[in-house]
C-alpha cells in the first residue's frame, strides 16, 4: 500500500498576521502579509500537493490538521485581530481549507490551544464537523476533533496532537530531541509510533529520518506577530507551509 500524509496546522484565521480566505463580503480587506500567505497558499502549496497526488497512484491520501486552525484571543491580549467572532472565523476557515481537504479521502482534526481556539478548541471542533471525509472521534459524543490521535496509514503508525508536555521552550531546535524522549517514555511496552506530529511551535524541525520514531514539527501559515518579536531573540525569519 503507498499512502501520502499531509500536516497543515496554526492557521490561525482571525488573526491579522495570518492566512485568510480573501471574502469580499467582509467588511476587512486583507493586509499585505496575508496577501502574500494567501497567494503562497493558493498559488504554491496547493497546486504542489494536487501535482504529487495526481502524479503518483496513492491507494489513499490523509491530511493531518493540527489545532489552532482560527484564533479568537480568547484572553484579549492583542488588537491584531480582524474578527473574534467563531462564526465568521470558522466560516473563512473551511472555505480556505475545502480546496485542500476535497483532494484527500480522510481527515484528522487535531484541538489546539484554548487561549486561540475557545473552550475545549471550540473553533476547531466546529471547523471539523465541516467536512464530510472527517475521521470523527466519537459520533455518539458528537466530538469530531481530536487532543491526540494515532492512527496507522500504510502500516505506518503515527502519533498526532497539538503540543507534547514541553510547552515552554518556543523554536527550540532541542525540542524536538526532547519530544522524542517523552514520546518513547509514554509508549514503553507498547508498539512505538515510527511518525511523530506536533504543531505549536510555528516553525518546522525534524529528527534523523534514520532513526524511528520520527519526529516532525510542522510549520504554520501565521506571520511573526509582537508576541513573537519579543520572545525570538535570534530573530528567525519565518517558516510557513506543510508537509
Amino acid at each position: 500500500m503507498i499512502a501520502l500524509d499531509i500536516s497543515v496546522g496554526d492557521i490561525h484565521v482571525g488573526n491579522k498576521f495570518a492566512l485568510m480566505y480573501p471574502d469580499a463580503d467582509l467588511d476587512y480587506r486583507i493586509n499585505a502579509s496575508q496577501r502574500w500567505l494567501f497567494k503562497a497558499w493558493s498559488e504554491h502549496f496547493l497546486p504542489a500537493v494536487e501535482t504529487l497526488i495526481d502524479g503518483t497512484e496513492f491507494d489513499h491520501v490523509h491530511l493531518l490538521l493540527g489545532g489552532d486552525l482560527g484564533d479568537k484571543d480568547g484572553k484579549n491580549r492583542s488588537t491584531f485581530f480582524w474578527s473574534r467572532d467563531e462564526k465568521t472565523i470558522v466560516e473563512n476557515a473551511v472555505t480556505l481549507l475545502e480546496p485542500l481537504v476535497d483532494m484527500v479521502d480522510s481527515v484528522h482534526v487535531i484541538r489546539g490551544t484554548q487561549s486561540h481556539t475557545g473552550p475545549a478548541s471550540s473553533i476547531d471542533e466546529a471547523i471539523a464537523r465541516n467536512f464530510d471525509n472527517v475521521v470523527w472521534k466519537s459520533k455518539r459524543d458528537k466530538q469530531a476533533a481530536w487532543y491526540k490521535t494515532r492512527y496507522k496509514l500504510a502500516g505506518v503508525l503515527v502519533d498526532a496532537q497539538h503540543y507534547g508536555k514541553n510547552k515552554s521552550k518556543w523554536a527550540d531546535e532541542n525540542l524536538i530531541t526532547a519530544l522524542r524522549t517523552e514520546v518513547i517514555k509514554e509508549y514503553a511496552g507498547e508498539e512505538l509510533p515510527k511518525m511523530i506530529q506536533r504543531f505549536h511551535f510555528h516553525w518546522f524541525g525534524t529528527t534523523s529520518i534514520h532513526k524511528e520514531p520520527i519526529v516532525m514539527q510542522c510549520p504554520s501559515w501565521q506571520l511573526p506577530n509582537e508576541y513573537i518579536a519579543e520572545i525570538d531573540a535570534v530573530g528567525r525569519k519565518p517558516v510557513v507551509g506543510g508537509v
